[in-house]
C-alpha cells in the first residue's frame, strides 16, 4: 500500500493547464440550486451532487458528512451522482476515509488513484484516476467534503474545476442541516403514525364493550321512556367514537400502504342511498334542507363499494358539520362521457381563498370564528383525497369565501 503523500497531487492544481470557464452552465446551474433550496429542500443535497459532477464532467460526485453512529465515528455518503450513485447512504469509517484528511486539515486536496492506498477504494470495484475534495463548513468549523471523481484516465481535475466545486460548497452546510431536519420529521412522523395505528387499536375493545353494554340498556329500559334520552346520547358519541376511529385505521393504513381496494360492479345510486342512511339522523337533528338530484338511470362504475361510500358519508358530515342549523344542502350525482360525477354543495361557513390549496390535507382545519366548536380532527376530507385517488379519481373543493358556502366535486372513472 502507497502512502498518502505519494498520491496527494493537491500542489498541482493551480499549476495545470486550465480549461476554459463556462460562467453561464455555472450561473444557471446556482440559480437552479437557489430554486431547489427555495421550492424542495429535501432534494438539494441530491441536486449539489448532480450540479458539482455535471460542471466539473466528472463521473460520480458526491457528498459526506461527518458524524458518530452508535460510537462509531464515520462518513456518511448524503448524496451521490453518476457511477458511484448506488452507494447513496453508504459510511465509511473516520480513519480510513480521504474525508478525514479534507477536515483535519480544513484545505482541498486532490488525491492521484487513491485506490494504492485506501482499499475501500478498490472495493468500489471502479477505476479512480483522481479524486477532488473541498470541505464545506458548519458553526465555524469542517462538517463534511464535498467530492468529485474522474474515472476516464483523459480526465484530471485543475483549478477551474476547483473554483466550480467551490462556488456550490457554499449551498452543502444548508444542504446537510437540510437533510437532517427532513430525517428527524420522517422519524417524528413515523412515531406518530405508529402511535395513531396503536391508539386506533387499543380503543376497539373498550368501545366494542361500550356497544355491546348501550345495545343491552336498550333492551333492558325498553319499558321506561324516561332512560331512552340518555341512551339514544350515548348511541349518538358512540357512533361519534367509531367513526373517529376508523378514520385513525384507514390514516394508519394508508400511511403504511396496506390499503387495498375490493373491486366489484357498483351502482352510484346505491351508494348515494347507503350514505344518506348513514348521515340521515345528523341532517334532521340540524334540520338541514337536502336537495337530491340524480338521474333515474342506473348509473353505473367500479370500485370499492365500502370506501366510496365513506367518502360520500365524509363529505356529506363536512356539510352538515359545517353548515348552520336549517341550511341547505345539494346532492348531484351526473353521468359523464368517461366518468361520473358527485357533488356536495352547501350553504355554510366557507373556505377562505388561501385555505383551498391545503383543504385536504391531513389535520387541516378551517379556522374561522363560527367554526364548530366540536369539528373533528381534520381528517375526512384527507381520506376522502385518498380514496379518490386509489380509484384513479379526482376532487376538488370550491368557496367563494367565508360564509358563502362550498362545493367539493368527485369524479370517478366507470372502470378502474
Amino acid at each position: 500500500m502507497t502512502s498518502f503523500s505519494s498520491i496527494d497531487l493537491s500542489a498541482e492544481l493551480h499549476t495545470r493547464k486550465l480549461r476554459a470557464p463556462d460562467y453561464q452552465s455555472e450561473n444557471e446551474a446556482l440559480a437552479w440550486l437557489a430554486d431547489t433550496l427555495a421550492e424542495r429542500p429535501d432534494h438539494i443535497a441530491q441536486e449539489l451532487a448532480n450540479t458539482a459532477m455535471r460542471l466539473t464532467q466528472a463521473g460520480s460526485a458526491g457528498i459526506s458528512i461527518e458524524e458518530d453512529c452508535n460510537g462509531e465515528h464515520q462518513f456518511r455518503w448524503i448524496a451521490t451522482a453518476g457511477a458511484l450513485e448506488r452507494y447513496l447512504n453508504g459510511t465509511v469509517p473516520y480513519d480510513v476515509s480521504p474525508c478525514s484528511q479534507v477536515v483535519e486539515r480544513n484545505a482541498v486536496i486532490l488525491l492521484h488513484r487513491p485506490a494504492t492506498h485506501y482499499r475501500y477504494i478498490r472495493e468500489l470495484d471502479l477505476p479512480v484516476k483522481e479524486l477532488l475534495l473541498v470541505p464545506f463548513h458548519r458553526g465555524g468549523r469542517p462538517a463534511g467534503t464535498v467530492w468529485v471523481v474522474s474515472h476516464d484516465e483523459h480526465k484530471t481535475f485543475d483549478a477551474e474545476d476547483l473554483r466550480q466545486v467551490l462556488s456550490i460548497t457554499k449551498f452543502a452546510a444548508i444542504a446537510t442541516q437540510t437533510v437532517g431536519v427532513v430525517n428527524g420529521l420522517r422519524d417524528e412522523d413515523q412515531r406518530k403514525d405508529h402511535f395513531l395505528a396503536a391508539l386506533s387499536h387499543e380503543m376497539r375493545n373498550p368501545l366494542s364493550a361500550i356497544t355491546a353494554s348501550t345495545e343491552l340498556l336498550k333492551h333492558l329500559s325498553a319499558a321506561t321512556p324516561a332512560y331512552r334520552k340518555p341512551i339514544d346520547c350515548i348511541e349518538r358519541q358512540l357512533a361519534q367514537l367509531l367513526a373517529l376511529v376508523n378514520d385513525l385505521t384507514d390514516i394508519s393504513s394508508i400511511k403504511s400502504g396496506h390499503v387495498t381496494l375490493h373491486r366489484e360492479a357498483l351502482v352510484l345510486q346505491d351508494i348515494v342511498t347507503r350514505a344518506l342512511d348513514s348521515c340521515g339522523a345528523a341532517l334532521r337533528d340540524k334540520q338541514h334542507r337536502l336537495i337530491v338530484d340524480m338521474p333515474e338511470t342506473p348509473i353505473r362504475l367500479e370500485g370499492d363499494g365500502t370506501k366510496l361510500t365513506q367518502v360520500l358519508v365524509n363529505l356529506l358530515n363536512n356539510a352538515v358539520k359545517y353548515t348552520p342549523n336549517g341550511g341547505l344542502i345539494t346532492l348531484e350525482a351526473r353521468q359523464l362521457a368517461q366518468r361520473v360525477s358527485l357533488k356536495v354543495s352547501d350553504s355554510g361557513i366557507g373556505i377562505p381563498a388561501e385555505l383551498l390549496p391545503r383543504i385536504f390535507d391531513m389535520f387541516m382545519q378551517v379556522a374561522l370564528s363560527d367554526r364548530p366548536r366540536y369539528s373533528g380532527m381534520g381528517v375526512g376530507l384527507a381520506l376522502v383525497y385518498q380514496f379518490v385517488q386509489l380509484h384513479h379519481g379526482t376532487v376538488t373543493a370550491h368557496s367563494a369565501g367565508a360564509n358563502l358556502g362550498s362545493t367539493f366535486t368527485v369524479e370517478l372513472p366507470h372502470q378502474l
